[in-house]
């Protein structure tokens, strides 16, 4: 048995060679009973150890697919959890053309071909009531692997809770229902709201302002601003938070609205940086601070959340938070093809996924402060010079002409 292993990928070894015995079985070259290989001898001929050999060939056991036998080697046997609707998921999202859901289909897109999955995707247009239907018309059908990233609410929770036991395999994404046991992975949204401030707080930020959306908008709204508010106490700093996104017109025309309404009635003490809840507040929010009269970053500091396409897309790229929807979609399809083909014995699981800051155009570091004595020392030495002022140049005090 002869496939294509790319060594260099180490972390991917063993879908390599799950991937890679599947195809060979595809070719209709094998049937039901044939001796395939020593799994000992099968990673001497790839030239890589046996443990990506062992973690693949476990996976095709407990499928069905393969047959250990002692001293004999693995042999095909074909039967099991192997046809098109057991190997069946679904992936239910708000919205496939928003950037960061579309990111999140195509890395379960791309986990599931890989596992060998067909996968079918369905929008649910930031709708609850439209996603619960959906998953009521799922639990009508035969039982399969569901992957969903939620709009929250009550219908939504019970439809999840009744799709678990009718024997669906589900795993949440993003965002999680308290005490539904299922598997799910996500970012630490607390953390994700400490990080970005002191991201701020190290450029010698203080007068930072948390701009958030309605409580109704996402579920994790509100552990970005616990976040948020952590970080400005930690630095004994007063903490701040408007709501810039309701649902009264479309995302960035209520934001900038919003903003420039607060910039307005803040316009004597204005904060020097903003932490947004999202990238997409912050397309209006910019727009506000612009209109305003003031400039990104140079008045003004942004920081986004997410690294949506618009991040990289705007006139100053955003500084923002990287969740990895991409990352997040493959890992969510991984968790439900490992209990689909476990046959669901193991305890679910809730995976924090890691995220990163991205540093672009919107933020920028403060000047030191320059402390009271030496201002006052600074007006002494201009008294000295007969009035005329002193300047900086290089370093060095210049008194003009």
């Amino acid at each position: 048995m002869s496939f294509r292993i790319d060594a260099n990928l180490k972390s991917h070894l063993h879908r390599q060679v799950e991937s890679g015995i599947r195809a060979m079985l595809r070719g209709g070259q094998y049937q039901p009973g044939d001796w395939l290989f020593t799994e000992v001898g099968l990673g001497q001929k790839h030239g890589i150890s046996l443990g990506p050999i062992r973690q693949a060939v476990n996976v095709l056991v407990a499928e069905g697919v393969l047959e250990r036998r002692r001293s004999k080697g693995v042999f095909y046997i074909a039967r099991g959890k192997t046809s098109a609707l057991a190997r069946r998921i679904t992936l239910v999202l708000p919205d496939i053309g928003h950037s960061f859901y579309g990111s999140m289909a195509r890395g379960g897109e791309h986990e599931a071909r890989e596992r060998g999955f067909e996968i079918a995707i369905a929008n649910s247009d930031f709708s609850r009531e439209r996603e619960a239907a959906i998953l009521a018309q799922l639990a009508g059908g035969a039982p399969h692997v569901v992957v969903i990233c939620t709009n929250g609410g009550a219908q939504c929770r019970e439809a999840v809770t009744h799709l678990v036991a009718q024997g669906f395999v589900v795993v949440m994404i993003d965002r999680h229902f308290p005490g539904v046991d299922v598997d799910g992975v996500e970012n630490d949204n607390i953390q994700i709201g400490r990080d970005a401030t002191a991201y701020l707080l190290g450029l010698g930020h203080r007068r930072i302002v948390h701009a958030t959306e309605t409580a109704s908008m996402a579920l994790n709204t509100g552990d970005r601003q616990e976040g948020y508010e952590q970080a400005m106490r930690a630095a004994g700093l007063k903490a701040e938070t408007l709501v810039v996104q309701g649902m009264d017109e479309s995302w960035e025309t209520d934001c900038e609205r919003r903003m420039l309404a607060w910039l307005e009635q803040h316009r004597q003490v204005l904060p020097t940086a903003v932490f947004a809840v999202n990238d997409t507040v912050c397309v209006g929010i910019i727009r506000a601070v612009k209109r305003f009269g003031l400039a990104v970053p140079g008045d003004i500091s942004i920081v986004g959340c997410a690294d949506l396409d618009l991040a990289r897309a705007l006139s100053e790229p955003l500084t923002t938070i990287d969740q990895d929807s991409y990352g997040m979609g493959r890992r969510g399809v991984d968790l439900g093809v490992a209990r689909w083909l476990g046959g669901n014995t193991a305890t679910p699981v809730r995976e924090i996924y890691p995220h990163r800051l991205v540093e672009r155009m919107t933020s920028r570091r403060l000047e030191p402060v320059v402390p009271l004595s030496g201002i006052m020392a600074r007006h002494t030495r201009s008294a000295n010079t007969g009035g005329k002022r002193v300047r900086m140049k290089h370093g060095q005090e210049v008194v003009e002409a």
